[in-house]
Parts: structure tokens; sequence; C-alpha cells
């Protein structure tokens, strides 16, 4: 799970040696709320990853590098993380 994310932005997700493993789109806007209780609001910057390839297959255990950018301002932020099985 990605928290503290623009409620609009783009997560790609590489191996560390560069191969494009998954892009998620983000889009918690206020047109996409199915309820005033719905995370779903500008404010809310979360995005599940059901840890699997934009194929379909299972991720390795191992390291990983994040890009997210933001749609509205165009910042962009890079770090790291491990996934353990």
């Amino acid at each position: 799970m990605f928290t503290h994310i623009p409620a609009q932005c783009t997560i790609k997700i590489f191996t560390v040696s560069g191969v494009l493993v998954d892009v998620i789109e983000v889009n918690n806007s206020v047109n996409h709320r199915g309820t005033d209780w719905d995370l779903n609001s500008e404010a809310n910057g979360t995005a599940f990853w059901d840890l699997k390839t934009k194929e379909g297959l299972d991720v390795a255990a191992g390291y990983y590098i994040y890009h997210i950018k933001s749609l509205l301002t165009g910042k962009e932020k890079m770090g790291k993380f491990a996934i353990i099985k």
C-alpha cells in the first residue's frame, strides 16, 4: 500500500535493474467518490498494489524502486522498498 501520496498521480514500479514492473494510476478525486464517507477524496493519497506485474504475474521477493508523479503539480518522488515473502 502506498500512503501519503498525491490524490491524483501515477506510480511506476521498477526492479533495481530498471525493468518496469507495474504502473498504477491513482485518481482519488471527488468525482469518483461513492458517498461522503468514501476514502476517495482530494485529500486522500492512498493506493493499493496487488503485488502483481502488469502481465498479472506475482512479483518476486527483493528490492524495488518506485517513481511517483503528481498529475496536478508535476512534482516527482522516487524511493525504494523491499518485498519479503
